[in-house]
């Protein structure tokens, strides 16, 4: 933030240096140049950190699902997760949204469920 004010400053003056003499506006064009790359990088550091946040909490729901389905609520989380999934069902995402979801996809959720389910009935 402090960067950004102070590129901003120096961007206002070398505007204004700039209508005056050439060097006002070689320094305007680098203190631009340097702005749109400091906001390139603060904007693929703020998405990526919520890409990384989102996978691990989706891995976590999944452990969690796993700890249910184990000390016996599996059958009431399936059913559950199908009420929801046909509530959500009509809803639109799009792909940011999906990548920067902290849940997983209903669909994934109840297949892991059901996988459990089927491999503790074949042992």
């Amino acid at each position: 933030m402090v960067f950004q004010s102070l590129l901003r400053i120096i961007q206002t003056i070398s505007n204004v240096v700039a209508q005056i003499n050439v060097v006002g506006i070689a320094v305007s064009f680098i203190t631009f140049v340097i702005r749109l790359y400091v906001n390139l990088l603060i904007f693929l550091f703020v998405n990526l950190s919520q890409i990384i946040l989102a996978l691990n909490s989706r891995t976590g729901e999944i452990q969690a699902d796993t700890f249910a389905f184990e000390i016996g609520y599996g059958r009431e989380l399936i059913s559950g997760m199908y009420l929801l999934q046909k509530i959500s069902m009509n809803r639109d995402v799009k792909l940011t949204e999906k990548l920067k979801a902290s849940h997983p996809h209903m669909a994934y959720r109840i297949a892991n469920l059901e996988r459990l389910e089927n491999n503790a009935v074949g042992a």
